[in-house]
């Protein structure tokens, strides 16, 4: 996502400089930004929430080390940043059901239909070292690769190189084997290369692998939720420096837009 810069303009910033003492827009600036930021992450994470089906840790919760949006504040500088990573999630952190009968149903995005996946299931995976640690390992939505990638590898399993080293496998297939070949057809699959065995004896079968999600950042780098959202980021920036103004002149200017301003030009 790209680096994107909000501020006020340099007339504002002369007004503002005006009417305040130099420790009074120090202050102000600090708790301004400060507070910009903090509710700006709030705000992106309240987007996010709207749209995807997964939990607030995944968010923008302030303590979750899995929380995709974050923010943070240099009192250095006295600058404010929010920050989306793109941390990957399996598919059961998203709203799903499990059935034998229709496979696994996953609602993503509210704003789009369900993804149905028919031939999935929901089961619970752990490594060597989790066993052996006794932890509990992890619960995915899983399902079998698709059949052109799966025999690809199998015959990569079977035959070394024969995918990747011309030489092998143009002798390969001269001999009926390989990409290309009638053993990568359906049939060709089901009904023989299904009854092959790999070097360690163990029958072939479609490989069977995890299911992902989309990132939080896939979602608010989309133009159409990016550009509304930083516009309103900037509004509520506008509005915090309001605030302090307000604060600090007894209310007597409350806004932005009511600085004692010599040009009507205000250009963002």
């Amino acid at each position: 996502m790209p680096s994107i810069s909000l501020g006020i303009n340099d007339k504002e910033l002369a007004a503002i400089k005006m009417i305040l003492s130099p420790q009074q827009y120090k202050q102000a600036n600090y708790q301004a930004t400060k507070r910009a930021t903090r509710r700006g992450r709030v705000m992106m994470g309240d987007v996010v929430r709207s749209r995807l089906t997964i939990r607030k840790k995944f968010i923008d919760a302030p303590n979750s080390k899995d929380a995709a949006v974050k923010d943070r504040f240099d009192r250095t500088t006295q600058t404010g940043k929010i920050t989306t990573t793109r941390i990957g999630l399996p598919l059961t952190e998203f709203e799903h059901t499990d059935t034998k009968t229709s496979g696994v149903t996953i609602r993503i995005d509210t704003a789009q239909a369900a993804l149905q996946i028919r031939h999935g299931f929901r089961a619970r995976v752990k490594s060597k070292s989790q066993n052996a640690s006794g932890i509990a390992g992890h619960v995915g939505i899983f399902a079998r690769k698709k059949i052109s990638g799966a025999a690809t590898q199998w015959w990569e399993s079977m035959y070394p190189g024969i995918t990747s080293n011309p030489a092998k496998q143009a002798s390969y297939k001269a001999d009926g084997y390989g990409p290309g070949t009638s053993g990568l057809t359906r049939s060709g699959l089901r009904n023989s290369e299904l009854k092959r065995f790999t070097e360690k004896g163990i029958a072939w079968r479609l490989p069977i692998e995890e299911r992902f999600g989309p990132a939080v950042y896939d979602l608010v780098s989309r133009d159409e939720v990016l550009r509304p959202t930083m516009a309103k980021l900037f509004e509520l920036y506008r509005d915090e420096w309001g605030n302090q103004i307000s604060r600090f002149t007894g209310g007597r200017i409350k806004t932005l837009s009511a600085l004692p301003i010599e040009s009507g030009d205000t250009d963002n």
